[in-house]
Order: C-alpha cells, then structure tokens, then sequence
C-alpha cells in the first residue's frame, strides 16, 4: 500500500458460504493491526440463508464497521430486508448496495 501511495482500504469479505474456513480472531487480528489502514465491510446476500439477519451482529462483533449488500433474491428495498438495515443502524454501519450487473437469475 505504501508503495503505491494508498493510506487506507475497504476490505470486502466474500459472501458467509464462502468464508466460513477464516476464523474469526484472523479477522479481529487483521482489522486491530491495520486499524488504521484497512476498513472492513462485510458482504451479505439478503433473502439467502433464510434472512440470517444475525449476520449483521456476527460481522460488527468481528470488527467490521460496514455492509456490502449483493444478489439480493427480491428488490432491496423488499420489507424482508428491512431488519438488515436496522441492525446496521444500531451499529453505526454504513451499507452499500451492488447494482452493477452479476449473473443471476431473476428478482422476485
């Protein structure tokens, strides 16, 4: 980072399938040593994993200070997804929405 003139980074995990073989203390270490360098977000596809809004617990408690919202299976503004936002409220935590195009099937 300082090579290239980079001071801080937001750090996006991969979707809970895809990251569960990280421990959580390799997260904590990683954002309480760069703490002033790096900001996590984690990533959370709303409507899978039968709204698993304790996802958002699970990410502040692990020292993530934002969301990353992605291939939501209804709109995001669906009442469905609503505790998500509400949570991350609670915390503080900013939310950022992919509306870029990802291969997926329709939107309900």
């Amino acid at each position: 980072m300082d090579e290239a003139g980079v001071h801080k980074v937001c750090l996006f995990s991969s979707p809970p399938q895809n990251y569960s073989d990280m421990e959580d203390r390799d997260w904590g270490r990683i954002f309480r040593d760069y703490e002033d360098r790096i900001i996590g977000f984690g990533t959370i596809t709303p409507g899978r994993s039968s709204n698993n809004f304790e996802l958002v617990d699970q990410y502040y408690s692990r020292g993530f200070k934002g969301l990353k919202f992605i291939r939501p299976t209804r709109r995001y503004d669906h009442d469905d997804f609503l505790a998500y936002y509400e949570r991350a409220e609670k915390y503080g935590m900013p939310v950022l929405f992919h509306t870029g195009v990802v291969a997926r099937r329709s939107i309900n």
